[in-house]
């Protein structure tokens, strides 16, 4: 019989067949991000026992959930005719937002996914800041009453988290998105009471202190990513521009190397340790080169397929369906009749001129996914600023339209500019869909507000503008310069506080990035 040699076999058969001898150990390599990805579910748990806690010594049931309560029908059947539109919230929430993200060809699995833990998690920490705040700002500190409105106000803290969530999508860890979260709508809650509670201004559908503060909060935090971990492909572009390219590239050959981009750190505006990482994140194909090919594409894996702007379709249609819906529920009597017809047109004329916008500038003149997954909804962002105020149905179209083609040419300019000017870069672009529009309603309610005449509003400008009622209640003109403050005092404190967040999150010895962005 002839004896088997390990040059019979190939390496994996031999592989398999040799036993180890009894000294060897089996060393499992941690791969990158495994450390981080275990702290989660410490970080998570943690979080969820403070929130039992919260609720626990903080929270109580109101009259209108409380068993105790003699007038149970009276009292609670007003909260429950909120019910119906509170589940289209929700929908929007976790469906809508959840879809919309999944335009990432590679990073369908974790938009979802993240999308569902921060709308879970917002919901149980927004009831809690802004019951927190509402008191503190009423008075005096007291137990958070738990009913239906409650829960709306829960959702509408998920929905600013998630705007903000996708100015960062792909470029954060589940850890640093749940901080980034926890302070933002401590931050969102107090700038909403100052807004609102204190200097009056109106914002039925969330347009002031919602879109806006969650889309210049999650921009600020992306900015801060983006520059201090270096992580921003468009700013390396910006930097290493065709010119500078041909003037590292020392020996000619056409690619740059690591040691050609270490060398000519300086020109570059950057130390030799971020020159190197710049470099391992512009060199895609991992060959140890960078072509001028991988420099204009940025990331490889930050880009749709067919298939997943099918799947984010889905999304935007949930969306479109049930924003009347948003914008309404806090709205009471003929308020609430307003809100949905104006929020209607306004979402009508803006998809319209979104894809006529789309279809005008972009290439080949044919409409682009993303002017149509994102613009079409820019209608239902501004007109909530305004959309229980006297429009008229002309005057919601023409809002929508106004909102529609300034988010597609911020999609196909403005964007693009912004990345390659100061490396902001911008996932799934809030800034056009949220920020830009969001601006735009709190621009028109400082006009609108400023028209409010008893012969349009009778003796009911009270109902619009809670500061206008009786007879002692403000003029138009001041009522004006509350929306203009509460504009101005959202995009301070979002920015701002949204740049302190970044740099929390970004701080090395307390949190670990992605190990590759933009991929499951």
């Amino acid at each position: 019989m002839p004896t088997l040699v390990a040059e019979d076999l190939d390496h994996e058969e031999f592989n398999e067949m040799r036993s180890p001898a009894p000294a060897e150990v089996e060393r499992r390599v941690i791969k990158p991000g495994e450390i981080a990805n275990k702290n989660f579910a410490l970080v998570f748990g943690t979080f969820q026992l403070f929130f039992i806690i919260c609720y626990g010594v903080g929270a109580k049931y109101d009259d209108n959930t409380d068993p105790a309560v003699d007038d149970l029908h009276a009292t609670g059947g007003a909260e429950m005719s909120r019910y119906t539109m509170w589940q289209d919230i929700h929908v929007m929430v976790f469906v809508g937002f959840g879809f919309l993200m999944t335009f990432l060809r590679s990073y369908g699995f974790s938009s979802l996914t993240q999308n569902f833990l921060v709308g879970i998690f917002s919901i149980q920490w927004g009831i809690l800041t802004t019951g927190f705040m509402a008191g503190a700002f009423d008075g005096g500190v007291e137990k958070i009453p738990l009913h239906l409105t409650q829960m709306v106000e829960g959702d509408f803290a998920a929905a600013c988290a998630l705007i903000s969530l996708g100015a960062i999508l792909g470029k954060s860890t589940p850890i640093q998105t749940l901080v980034m979260v926890f302070f933002e709508l401590f931050f969102y809650a107090f700038n909403y009471q100052i807004g609102v509670t204190k200097l009056g201004a109106a914002d039925i559908g969330g347009t002031i202190f919602l879109h806006t503060f969650g889309a210049y909060f999650g921009l600020a935090v992306s900015f801060a990513i983006n520059h201090l971990t270096h992580m921003a492909i468009p700013l390396a572009r910006r930097r290493m521009n065709e010119h500078l390219f041909e003037e590292l590239d020392t020996n000619g050959d056409g690619v740059l190397t690591l040691e050609e981009v270490q060398a000519g750190a300086d020109k570059l505006g950057m130390t030799v340790q971020e020159a190197t990482e710049m470099f391992f994140r512009l060199d895609d194909n991992g060959d140890g080169v960078i072509t001028p090919t991988e420099l204009v594409q940025g990331h490889k894996e930050n880009a749709s397929n067919y298939h997943s702007d099918m799947f984010a379709m889905i999304g935007t249609l949930f969306l479109w369906i049930f924003w009347p819906s948003f914008v309404s529920v806090l709205a009471d009597n003929n308020a609430q009749n307003r809100c949905v017809i104006h929020t209607v047109f306004a979402l009508s004329s803006s998809c319209l001129m979104a894809c006529c916008t789309s279809n005008y500038f972009r290439p080949h003149h044919k409409f682009n996914m993303v002017d149509v997954q994102n613009a079409t909804l820019a209608g239902g962002v501004t007109i909530g600023a305004v959309a229980d105020h006297h429009l008229g149905g002309n005057g919601a179209l023409i809002i929508g339209s106004m909102a529609g083609m300034l988010s597609s040419v911020g999609y196909i300019f403005i964007m693009p500019f912004l990345e390659d000017a100061i490396g902001l870069y911008d996932t799934c672009g809030v800034h056009n869909l949220h920020g830009m529009p969001g601006v735009l309603g709190g621009v028109l309610s400082i006009i609108t507000s400023s028209m409010v005449k008893s012969s349009t509003y009778g003796d009911n400008a009270g109902d619009v503008f809670g500061k206008m009622s009786g007879d002692g209640g403000r003029s138009a003109g001041k009522q004006a310069l509350a929306q203009f403050g509460g504009l101005m005092i959202t995009l301070i404190i979002a920015i701002s506080s949204g740049l302190l967040t970044g740099w929390v999150i970004c701080q090395p010895n307390w949190f670990e990035p992605p190990p590759e962005m933009f991929n499951d």
